[in-house]
């Protein structure tokens, strides 16, 4: 039986496929979902949602077309306010990350690029504590 669910955001299909990648082999107990906008990711969190699975940790991208990720994180918070949310961003100083992550529900902001061992150990330690 599968654990909860772990969910990634981002439009750029490389970065999906490199957590794809990197998840798989990490968290074979979880529900691994991947989408490439807020709203495919809200369908998906539904979804899972009206199964009664555990959502442990949503992560997603900041500037993506249409819904930005800190406006996806929050209403994620709303249906999910136990659940992770770590944004995605290399567009983020520190002044605008403290206001995001008070607003949307936010974890922690990962900066891109990231370093892979410190992205699984993020995660991990999520899916621990949830």
């Amino acid at each position: 039986m599968k654990k909860g669910l772990i969910l990634a955001v981002d439009d750029e299909p490389y970065i999906l496929q490199t957590m794809k990648a990197m998840f798989r082999r990490d968290f074979k107990d979880y529900y691994l979902e991947f989408a490439t906008s807020g709203e495919e990711a809200l369908t998906i969190l539904n979804s899972y949602l009206e199964k009664n699975i555990k959502v442990s940790v949503i992560i997603s991208d900041f500037l993506m077309p249409g819904m930005k990720g800190d406006e996806f994180l929050g209403k994620a918070n709303k249906l999910t306010p136990g659940s992770a949310k770590f944004l995605l961003s290399g567009m983020i100083n520190k002044d605008t990350s403290d206001g995001l992550i008070e607003e949307a529900g936010i974890n922690k902001v990962i900066h891109k690029p990231w370093e892979n061992k410190e992205l699984l150990d993020d995660v991990k330690n999520a899916v621990e504590a949830v």
